[in-house]
Order: C-alpha cells, then sequence, then structure tokens
C-alpha cells in the first residue's frame, strides 16, 4: 500500500515536472526532443510503472487519457510557439492550466484508494 501512494506522489511530481517544462519553452526555455512525445517522464510512468501496476484500477484509464489530452496539447502548443505565434501558445496555457488540474484531481481520487 505504501508502495503504491509512492508511485502516484512520484507520478504528480513527473507531471508538475512536465507542466513545468513545457510552459518553460513558451517562456523561451530550451526544446529538448527526448523529453516530449512518447518520451516525457509521466509518458514514461504509465509505461514503466501504472501499465504494470495499476492498469485494473478504475480510474487508471481516465488518467491516462488525461495525460495523452495534456501530451497533445502541450506539443500543439511548442508549436504554435515555434511558429512565432508566442501570444497564442501563451493563451493556451489557460487549456493547458485545466487539464493539469482535472489529471491532479483525478490522481488524487486513485491515490485515496490506497489511503484507507
Amino acid at each position: 500500500m505504501e508502495l503504491a501512494i509512492l508511485d502516484f506522489q512520484q507520478l504528480r511530481i513527473k507531471h508538475i515536472a512536465y507542466k513545468s517544462k513545457v510552459r518553460s519553452v513558451l517562456y523561451g526555455g530550451s526544446y529538448e526532443n527526448g523529453y516530449f512525445q512518447n518520451s516525457n517522464p509521466v509518458a514514461l510512468w504509465f509505461i514503466e510503472t501504472g501499465n504494470l501496476k495499476y492498469r485494473h484500477e478504475p480510474r487508471f484509464e481516465k488518467l491516462k487519457k488525461l495525460h495523452q489530452q495534456f501530451s497533445k496539447l502541450s506539443e500543439e502548443l511548442v508549436a504554435i510557439y515555434q511558429n512565432d505565434l508566442i501570444e497564442q501558445a501563451h493563451n493556451g496555457l489557460v487549456d493547458l492550466n485545466a487539464l493539469s488540474d482535472l489529471f491532479l484531481q483525478e490522481l488524487a481520487a486513485a491515490e485515496q484508494v490506497y489511503i484507507r
């Protein structure tokens, strides 16, 4: 049970770090191919940990879908930024933050199963 809580905390940290990296890129930070696309830290968590341990959990698929939406929007915003549509990319952060909030809420709900 404690291991599950640590796994979910790790997922939360990876998500926040990924979100921070996206924001950094949209404000002029360096874009690293290896950090984006299917090799972002959250996607790797789903491959290496989530799919192995938690795929049968009721909220797992929703978490996975929310991350995929978050990742897709992140890539779109980076592409918009790279096309010099900086203000439009920054405006997209509102939607990205909303997806992040949903992801973190769903993650908190999934954790509750293991805290009891």
